[in-house]
């Protein structure tokens, strides 16, 4: 089997770069100053009556984090010597020596949006009609959703392909996701469109763990989808319609770790959003662990060999395409569709 061509994290990075990044969650960004690293960058969030602001945490007087102060008038407060900077990084105020000569202060600040509950940022300079994508599900009245964020160590194309891989689900979640003593025959189709790149997968019913036996009606269809730059997609449809959505989006905080920002959309019914977010959160959450926990021995042993040296099959079905948009900065939409029968 051909080796697979890795997309090293320099790439990564200038890819992403000037592409619009979930930071933090809108619930995160209260009262007080947050940090956050993005792509090697440290910023400090606030919001001001005006918005959420994001600068680069680092005051220019002594290098203290500005994440650490207050925030003073719809200003960030530096908590070494009091020093302020507005929301367009401009140092408004300096405390202790009212007679000091005014300098032109000013903290690196970044293009920022807060969009259905998520926060984005661009970290390039490059000023742009471009905005954050819009999510359909977000508009779709028969959805109810809820959002988790977790940290991940592991690179950005591994942690993606985790999430959209079939073939590790009877052995990392065995007997929560899939039963390798009980296996299914699917197949599955990989089509590229609307900018994005799509597995379909027909034929496979309800999965045989506990998850899908316990909270899924019977199922008609899955896709997984990768949607250019950063998130990843699982839909399960019924008969109804669709009746659960993941939407993760990954953000580097650097070569080997990343937050992850999960939007989870259930169909709405008679049991209301808390019950069920209290009953699928235990399952949810071990299934997240053990993805943590797996990732984390990959990226382990990745050092410990000190190179990544993979090889793919035909059972890989989406991660070419995540590797060939991180080099290249777009999906042939040419590309013809293929089908692959599943044995899972």
């Amino acid at each position: 089997m051909d080796h697979t061509t890795i997309v090293g994290p320099s790439e990564i990075r200038t890819r992403l770069l000037n592409n619009w990044l979930v930071v933090a969650a809108s619930q995160q960004i209260g009262t007080r100053p947050i940090a956050r690293t993005i792509l090697g960058f440290p910023l400090v969030l606030f919001r001001t009556p005006q918005g959420i602001s994001a600068l680069s945490d680092r005051c220019p007087h002594r290098n203290a984090p500005l994440s650490g102060g207050r925030i003073i008038d719809g200003c960030v407060q530096c908590p070494y010597h009091g020093w302020r900077f507005n929301a367009s990084g401009e140092c408004s105020f300096r405390p202790g020596v009212p007679d000091a000569i005014e300098q032109p202060l000013t903290v690196p600040v970044y293009r920022c949006v807060e969009k259905a509950g998520l926060v984005w940022i661009k970290l390039d300079a490059q000023e742009s009609d471009h905005q954050p994508p819009s999510c359909k599900w977000d508009s779709d009245s028969c959805l109810q959703s809820f959002l988790w964020t977790s940290k991940v160590e592991s690179r950005f194309a591994d942690a993606i392909e985790n999430l959209l891989d079939g073939t590790h689900t009877p052995f990392v979640h065995a007997g929560l996701i899939r039963n390798e003593s009980r296996r299914q025959s699917f197949s599955a189709t990989v089509r590229i469109r609307d900018g994005m790149v799509e597995a379909e997968y027909l034929g496979e019913g309800k999965q045989a763990g506990w998850v899908s036996r316990l909270f899924e009606r019977e199922r008609t269809a899955s896709f997984g989808r990768f949607v250019p730059p950063c998130i990843a997609e699982l839909e399960y449809r019924s008969g109804n319609g669709s009746e659960f959505v993941l939407n993760s989006y990954f953000s580097p905080i650097d070569d080997r770790s990343l937050l992850v920002h999960s939007k989870i959309y259930l169909r709405r019914g008679f049991v209301p959003l808390w019950v069920k977010r209290i009953l699928l959160t235990p399952f949810f959450r071990r299934v997240m662990y053990q993805d943590q926990e797996i990732l984390k021995q990959q990226q382990q042993n990745i050092d410990r060999f000190a190179e990544a040296d993979f090889r793919s099959w035909e059972g890989d079905l989406l991660r070419g395409w995540i590797d060939t948009w991180l080099r290249t900065g777009q999906l042939p939409m040419n590309a013809a569709e293929r089908t692959i029968r599943f044995d899972l």
